[in-house]
């Protein structure tokens, strides 16, 4: 069968191993032509539909030559989707956004205007430190126009959906069948996450391993009053261990800390899921994302954004194992779902875009 949508992969392992993850694995998989060859997408006579993936990451490399490049995509395709897989919710190209005739991001903000607002280096909750007189201000800002299109904003789907344990071997195989171009490869390549669920019993413990130090003095300053909170209860595992030492950590840590990154939603969100572990996250009612692992005390344990409550949180989790365990199920039972949704949400996916 002849693809009938052209995908331009960036070679790197969040486009790799999670953004088109769903359509290697999808029974629609031959409705795909993969590439990494930004040049041959201009020459392919088959198809008449582009996706573009990981837009912020070919904007940055060459503004100008982006741009020329859409326009270029624009000549040849009838439609032109942009895949936009940045981490920040907050992130959105505006020419891409004016240009493409579909534009989805793997978690967008519930409130679409939020969009229009300038945000401090293109975050919400950077902005609240900022108003919150937490950080200093007078940075990059993001903010689009009044009349920006954003009907054209979709969720696709977003991380959680990918290859998990995380794997070094994985990851370098990801990235080599990336940079041969990807065409004809299997989906059995690929780990499917598996549910680990009742693999170990739990221990009363928290893992709060993370990375601290950011270039954007928002997001470090997040990392760090999270740190902080967590080391200064002896609840919280903290500091630095291999990935090995990691990944056995999390089977059977009782809960996970994970803070904001560069994005709202982090790959510890379904490490600790995919482990059976509660989920304590800064609070997520501003995002709206697929699969939705972010109900409030249903699928998640939610903090304030200042880490003030982190040690009342994490107490409140330990000390009730029975409301601890709901948590971890419910979480659980979404990705299951949402990995059993798979097909269909690919069949959706190319029915918008067709």
């Amino acid at each position: 069968m002849r693809a009938k949508v052209t995908v331009l992969v960036y070679p790197d392992e969040i486009s790799v191993m999670h953004t088109i993850y769903p359509m290697l694995i999808s029974k629609d998989r031959r409705h795909f032509y993969f590439t990494c060859d930004t040049t041959a997408v201009l020459d392919r006579p088959e198809t008449d539909i582009i996706c573009i993936t990981r837009i912020k990451k070919r904007a940055e490399k060459s503004p100008q030559g982006f741009l020329i490049f859409l326009e270029q995509l624009k000549q040849r395709y009838a439609t032109v989707v942009c895949i936009d897989n940045s981490a920040s919710a907050g992130y959105i190209h505006p020419a891409a956004l004016e240009k493409c005739d579909w534009y989805f991001k793997r978690s967008v903000y519930t409130d679409r205007n939020q969009y229009k607002r300038p945000l401090e280096s293109g975050r919400s909750y950077v902005q609240y430190y900022v108003d919150t007189g937490q950080v200093d201000g007078g940075g990059w800002t993001t903010g689009l126009a009044e009349n920006a299109p954003l009907d054209k904003l979709e969720v696709l789907w977003n991380i959680g959906l990918g290859s998990y344990p995380r794997s070094r071997y994985r990851k370098a195989v990801a990235l080599r069948l990336a940079s041969a171009g990807l065409h004809g490869v299997l989906p059995r390549v690929y780990a499917y996450p598996r549910a680990r669920l009742a693999a170990k019993e739990k221990d009363t413990y928290i893992s709060a391993r993370f990375a601290v130090r950011f270039q954007n003095h928002g997001v470090q300053h997040h990392r760090t009053i999270f740190q902080h909170a967590a080391e200064n209860d002896t609840s919280f595992r903290t500091g630095v261990v291999t990935l090995k030492e990691y990944n056995r950590e999390l089977e059977t840590a009782t809960a996970v800390l994970s803070p904001f990154g560069y994005g709202e939603e982090c790959l510890r969100d379904f490490e600790a899921i995919y482990n059976g572990a509660v989920l304590i996250k800064p609070d997520m009612d501003h995002i709206e994302t697929w699969p939705n692992v972010y109900e409030k005390n249903k699928t998640y344990a939610p903090c304030n954004w200042d880490a003030t409550d982190v040690a009342e949180v994490g107490s409140f989790i330990l000390d009730n194992p029975h409301f601890a365990s709901e948590l971890a199920n419910s979480a659980m039972e979404v990705m299951q779902s949402a990995q059993e949704a798979i097909d269909s949400r690919v069949e959706w996916f190319i029915e918008m875009i067709c």
